[in-house]
């Protein structure tokens, strides 16, 4: 009877240290993808800057508008005031992304809090 006991509760941790091990890898995913966010953007910002400072010349209209709200033109603008503008707007994009905890408890199991909804492997003593 103790060797049963014994057995489930080893099972149990077996399945707790797989599911951390198996999530690993997505959380390297997700914060890969976000550094190679930022490193889009800077690279943007800086090739953007480069155009500014050679005197590319060139013109660029743009016009973003929200319906009721917000609205925004750019006229006239150099290709490296566009470059530099898409590069902030991408470097904002990444920077407010909430990032993905891991929380474990005593009672609730191991627990995957994201953005979304947080949710739990149903591991209970």
């Amino acid at each position: 009877m103790a060797t049963s006991s014994g057995r489930a509760s080893e099972r149990k941790n077996e399945l707790a240290l797989a599911y951390l091990r198996s999530h690993e890898l997505h959380i390297r995913h997700i914060y890969g993808l976000r550094w190679g966010g930022l490193v889009l953007s800077a690279s943007t910002i800086m090739i953007g800057a480069v155009m500014i400072f050679l005197g590319l010349q060139g013109s660029f209209n743009w016009a973003v508008e929200s319906p009721n709200s917000i609205s925004s033109k750019l006229t006239n603008a150099s290709p490296g005031i566009v470059f530099a503008t898409i590069g902030m707007i991408l470097g904002f994009i990444v920077v407010i992304q909430k990032p993905v905890n891991y929380n474990t408890g005593p009672n609730i199991g191991l627990q995957l809090v994201s953005k979304d909804a947080p949710w739990t492997l149903g591991i209970e003593d």
